[in-house]
Parts: structure tokens; C-alpha cells; sequence
């Protein structure tokens, strides 16, 4: 973010005050999203719209020429991503039997770290072989996001087990023409 302010040329006290107001309106969503999840009785809703919010917010910061976009796209980001933490750990608790639960919620961490340094890296890898100027590989890098995001069957309850087929996509992606 620093980087960002310089190149935009947003003096480095904007800094303290965008990440100031984003940390309370963080702090405030994750206080009162179990709350509102309650009264409204939608969990699944909510859940769905802060994963949705996350993107909008780092699509605001990408579009930012100056800090009140940049904050606007901060404070959108952290609403989404503060709003959806605890419904979705109380949506998992409802899912899964008191015995798992610490299974579920291991599985969950691994999962998330696992995808936190897969994921740039498979998108640095698809970058690059998109770049090799055919449209061949864009259109591949297309099928294996979406295969990616779809599951064989829908799931109902989480299992344990996972229903994306992982083992295809790597395949395709080791060996594109098989």
C-alpha cells in the first residue's frame, strides 16, 4: 500500500488514516456480523455477499487515482472479508458434529494457507504460459479457473472430503495437449 500511495502521490499520512478507519470499520463488522446474521437469519446470504465485497474492494484499489477511492476500495474490503469470518465458522460448527469440529476447523487452516501460497504462484505460472502468444493457453487458463471454482456434486454437508477435481486439473495443466 505504501507503494501505491507514492505512485499515486498521496502524502504518507493518508496512510495511517486509510488503514485507521479500515481497521475500526473492520473491527465493528466482525463485532456486530453474528448480531445482524441472527435478526436477519440469513448466514448464508451474508457469507456470500462478503465474498463477494472482497473483490469489489481490490477492484476499487485497482482503479484508485486517488486516496478517497483507495480508501473507499479498503473499507469495502475489510467489511467483506470481517463480515464473512464468523458466519462462516458458525455456519461450519451447524454442518459438522461436535467430534469433528476440530478436524473441520484444522482442515479449514491448512486449506487456507495451502491456497494462500498456491494460488499466486499457479497465477504467476498461468500468466506466464498465457503469454506465450496463442490464444490456445488463454482459453485453457479460462476452463481451469472455471473447473476450479465448479464441484463434480454439490455438497451438502461438509464431509471432509474434497469434491473438486484437483488431480484433472494439474494434469492438464502438467500435460496441456492429454
Amino acid at each position: 500500500m505504501p507503494g501505491l500511495l507514492a505512485v499515486l502521490g498521496v502524502p504518507a499520512a493518508a496512510l495511517g488514516i486509510i488503514e485507521g478507519i479500515a481497521d475500526a470499520v473492520a473491527a465493528f463488522t466482525k463485532m456486530f456480523s453474528g448480531y445482524i446474521a441472527d435478526k436477519l437469519g440469513h448466514r448464508k446470504l451474508l457469507v456470500l455477499a462478503g465474498y463477494g465485497l472482497t473483490p469489489v474492494g481490490q477492484v476499487l484499489i485497482a482503479l484508485a487515482v486517488g486516496w478517497p477511492l483507495l480508501l473507499l476500495g479498503r473499507v469495502v474490503s475489510w467489511f467483506g472479508k470481517r463480515l464473512r469470518g464468523p458466519l462462516r465458522d458458525a455456519i461450519v460448527i451447524q454442518a459438522v458434529s461436535p467430534e469433528t469440529r476440530g478436524r473441520v476447523f484444522d482442515f479449514h487452516r491448512a486449506a487456507d494457507s495451502i491456497g494462500a501460497v498456491a494460488g499466486p504462484l499457479l497465477g504467476v505460472a498461468l500468466l506466464g504460459w498465457a503469454q506465450r502468444g496463442t490464444h490456445r493457453p488463454r482459453l485453457q487458463t479460462q476452463g481451469v479457473c472455471g473447473a476450479a471454482l465448479r464441484p463434480r456434486q454439490p455438497a451438502r454437508y461438509l464431509t471432509g472430503v474434497i469434491t473438486w477435481p484437483l488431480s484433472k486439473i494439474l494434469r492438464h495443466l502438467a500435460f496441456p495437449s492429454a
